[in-house]
């Protein structure tokens, strides 16, 4: 299947590659189909681009890669729309980072985690509730004792 980005051009992509997150994510419920696009080769930072609109895309990371101490408890309720999880392992964590002009200020949305089951290739965003994690985390530092910020 070919889909069109802004950022990348024209892209073909595999079926069996395509998320479909029935929710959709927060302020972008009306796109439901996405695809994960590595940016770099070093593969930190990576593209959650819309198979909907070419316009809609988002950097995202995997938190524990910069905080290893990142931990994501959810009801299992919360999580149905996955699909069943046989394996805790089999659903991985991403952040949406914000990027700013001054790329040293980037952030990461820790308190509202995509949630993707890789068996299903469904996803959601979910928002934590217990006050441990914010939606501005700063990127650079991270892992050296970052407290929580706005």
């Amino acid at each position: 299947m070919i889909i069109e980005t802004t950022r990348f051009g024209a892209l073909e992509v595999l079926e069996d590659e395509i998320l479909e997150f029935p929710s959709g994510i927060l302020g972008f419920e009306e796109y439901k189909g996405y695809v994960i696009l590595e940016i770099r080769k070093d593969g930190l930072f990576r593209c959650l681009q819309s198979t909907d609109d070419p316009d809609v895309a988002f950097i995202v990371i995997e938190p524990a890669v910069f905080w290893p101490d990142y931990q994501v408890q959810v009801e299992a309720e919360a999580l149905a729309e996955l699909g069943p999880i046989d394996n805790p392992r089999d659903v991985a964590v991403y952040a949406i980072v914000t990027v700013p002009r001054d790329v040293t200020k980037m952030t990461a949305n820790l308190q509202a985690p995509l949630m993707i089951n890789g068996k299903t290739r469904r996803g959601k965003q979910v928002v934590l509730t217990d006050g441990k994690y914010s939606i501005r985390h700063p990127i650079m530092g991270a892992g050296q004792g970052q407290r929580k910020t706005g």
